[in-house]
């Protein structure tokens, strides 16, 4: 498990065993999931990867994952979907004992207010040497500083916005 914010409605994404990144997505009252898809190629080879997750909530729209700043999958919503604002958001792994714990490292979690366009998905890759304080909509970095596992569960976060961008290393 690598990002958890769902119950009854949401996302995961997941590494599999081969090591592909896979997306799922429910919406209240749905089986099976409205949106699931995975990367064509592996993250566990020993490298530090880039992964960015740009996703919109409302029907029909696309959820698209990146990594090493370049597109990998998209999928698009069989319907509109929501983060339910009482579930928090957990990293590296999850309430549902369905999902096992993240088995490696994470770094750079970034969250941001507004869908980045593939150009900054490529730039963040690149290097982008920081962050402009206004673009970031959530700041972990008291939560994560000084722990010792790459899993966080945040509970009192809050983070209701339909058009964003989960970007972060994984190795």
């Amino acid at each position: 498990m690598l990002f958890d914010r769902r119950t009854s409605s949401g996302d995961v994404i997941v590494q599999r065993d081969n090591g592909r990144l896979m997306v799922q997505t429910k919406a209240t009252g749905t089986t099976p999931p409205i949106n699931t898809f995975e990367t064509p190629i592996s993250v566990s080879d020993g490298a530090w990867h880039h992964v960015a997750y740009v996703f919109n909530q409302a029907s029909n729209a696309l959820i698209s994952l990146y990594v090493d700043g370049a597109l990998q999958n998209e999928g698009r919503n069989a319907k509109s979907w929501f983060w339910p604002t009482n579930t928090g958001i957990e990293i590296g792994r999850s309430h549902d004992p369905a999902w096992r714990r993240f088995n490696g490292s994470l770094d750079d979690f970034r969250f941001y207010q507004k869908a980045l366009a593939p150009s900054e998905i490529a730039a963040l890759y690149d290097g982008d040497g920081g962050v402009a304080p206004g673009e970031v909509g959530l700041d972990l970095t008291s939560s994560m500083t000084g722990q010792t596992s790459s899993a966080l569960d945040r509970k009192s976060t809050r983070l209701n916005s339909s058009h964003l961008v989960i970007s972060y290393a994984v190795f």
